[in-house]
């Protein structure tokens, strides 16, 4: 599949486990990314995942809900509305709610965001 030309868009609906993994390899082919949340199982993988779309020039969208407006910002050669560094932080907020619900802890969104 990374070999197809024909293949633009990658949607990564693998376990969260390989997310990264998966997204930097279609990345490097070439390929943008539609990946499902959590975009990540850390940090770490995230910021791999981000960098890696800064080098390659791709497209990494951590979340359904930017598909429509991403999917048309490929079509129309724009920027999307939520950039790459903006999702990371969303992402990172996001995942401190769903910790939250697990464990009770109160949000601290400056932590989350950074």
């Amino acid at each position: 599949m990374l070999e197809d030309k024909s293949i633009d868009v990658v949607h990564v609906c693998a376990p969260n486990k390989s997310h990264a993994e998966i997204s930097v390899a279609a990345m490097e082919a070439g390929k943008h990314i539609m990946c499902e949340k959590p975009m990540a199982k850390n940090v770490k993988d995230a910021l791999l995942m981000v960098k890696a779309a800064k080098k390659t020039g791709k497209k990494l969208s951590p979340s359904e809900a930017e598909a429509k407006q991403w999917i048309d910002s490929i079509v129309n050669d724009t920027q999307p509305l939520v950039k790459m560094e903006e999702a990371y932080t969303v992402s990172r907020i996001i995942d401190a709610i769903y910790e939250s619900a697990k464990t009770g802890k109160q949000i601290n969104l400056e932590e989350a965001s950074l």
